[in-house]
């Protein structure tokens, strides 16, 4: 077995981790065309390169990987399809991982295919192995980093979780690159990244246990701006607000049914603040036991407190997109938190997707009318208006759906 072939297995896994097929593509691409390129062919994996280019490195394999990367590339940045894959990706890529590893022994050491059959040795498998166990850890901690933002803002008005999709993106290719040609040096790089990402997620859930405090009667750890506490149901006497990424604020919260419309609008539970699923009406809070649109005056508030919002937020929107094109996409954002993402994130993925495009085409055609003074201003607020009045509709629709008694709203 070929040691370098282990240090690659090692540095694949946080490659993995992120994107199931670029590291892949990568690695195979330069396992077959790297010798061809001056100054590589003594490098790394390259300089241990003994056979004729086999399976991992045949044009069938070299013209899939592409296929599928391609499609994984722009489906993670299309949040409909990256949800629906989502559980499976994180299963697949160990596999995945393990069958580079296994690639990669078949290219750099003759015997690998014989002493696989017919020795079924652990030390031949063990770089695939090592390549499979390292991608799952290194997969539960960005499981845990992506719940912290995907939990800081659900809909991704901010964006943030498409910055990290191109960051995954340009990480994989450039890192699958670096592990070809230095694998130690990768390697190093991949435990300082996990490493990093670990202290991270260790001090955000610091940072929010100091944010809870015991319940005044069964002592388990209470939300700061829970309304009551999901183990005993007792009353939290001062619940704090909640803001409009979901933080609790210094201030109380003062108003209980618009509190607990502002908790709904975060995906949070409105009896204990904790973290519902995305796009599901009908569900039960998994630390309460409450039912968040159940019954029906639940939703009626909730809409109710969010058709309050409506005329301040666009008359706030108006003004600040009378600035062309800069004030427009301060005002967009500041109207989606407001407005559209509190209903958008209860709606179910299908339907998201299909209310997505014609508001999509609705928002080019608002940014062209930017550069007309006054109009770009109305324009924006309409615009606004009209997403609001369109996911509101669809959400009433999903309400009216699961309870009869709600066909009001």
């Amino acid at each position: 077995m070929n040691a370098i072939a282990l240090v690659h297995a090692l540095g694949s896994s946080g490659l993995f981790a992120s994107r199931m097929f670029a590291p892949a593509l990568a690695t195979a691409a330069l396992l077959r065309f790297g010798p061809q390129i001056p100054g590589l062919d003594s490098l790394g994996l390259l300089a241990s390169l003994h056979a004729a280019p086999g399976w991992f490195t045949s044009d069938a394999c070299l013209l899939t990987l592409l296929v599928l990367t391609a499609a994984e590339v722009v489906g993670d940045k299309v949040p409909e399809v990256r949800e629906a894959i989502a559980t499976m990706s994180d299963y697949l890529k160990p596999v995945l991982a393990a069958a580079t590893a296994l690639g990669v022994i078949s290219m750099t050491d003759t015997a690998f295919a014989q002493g696989l059959v017919f020795q079924a040795g652990l030390g031949a498998a063990l770089p695939a192995l090592v390549a499979a166990a390292g991608t799952a850890a290194a997969v539960v901690i960005r499981r845990g980093t992506l719940g912290w933002l995907e939990a800081l803002d659900p809909n991704d008005t901010l964006q943030l979780r498409r910055l990290w999709s191109w960051a995954e993106d340009s990480w994989a290719m450039a890192g699958a690159v670096l592990l070809v040609v230095l694998p130690a040096a990768m390697a190093a790089v991949l435990c300082l990244a996990m490493l990093g990402l670990a202290v991270l997620r260790r001090r955000q859930r610091a940072r929010d246990k100091a944010q809870r405090r015991p319940c005044p009667h069964c002592q388990t750890p209470l939300d700061r701006c829970a309304p009551t506490c999901g183990a005993c149901h007792t009353s939290n006497p001062a619940p704090r607000g909640v803001g409009m990424l979901g933080q609790a604020l210094a201030a109380p919260a003062t108003d209980i049914d618009r509190h607990a419309a502002d908790l709904l609008a975060q995906l949070r539970c409105p009896e204990c603040a904790a973290r519902l699923t995305r796009g599901r009406v009908a569900q039960i809070c998994p630390t309460c036991g409450a039912q968040p649109f159940v019954p029906a005056d639940k939703a009626q508030r909730f809409l109710a407190a969010i058709d309050a919002r409506a005329a301040p937020t666009a008359a706030v929107v108006a003004v600040v997109s009378l600035v062309p094109l800069l004030g427009y996409l301060v005002g967009a954002l500041y109207g989606e938190l407001r407005l559209v993402a509190p209903l958008r994130v209860h709606l179910p993925l299908t339907q998201r997707w299909l209310l997505k495009w014609p508001l999509r085409l609705l928002r080019w055609l608002v940014v062209v009318v930017q550069v007309v003074p006054l109009v770009g201003g109305v324009a924006a607020a309409a615009e606004l208006l009209v997403r609001y009045r369109v996911h509101r509709a669809a959400l009433a629709g999903q309400l009216a759906a699961l309870r009869p008694a709600t066909r009001q709203l």
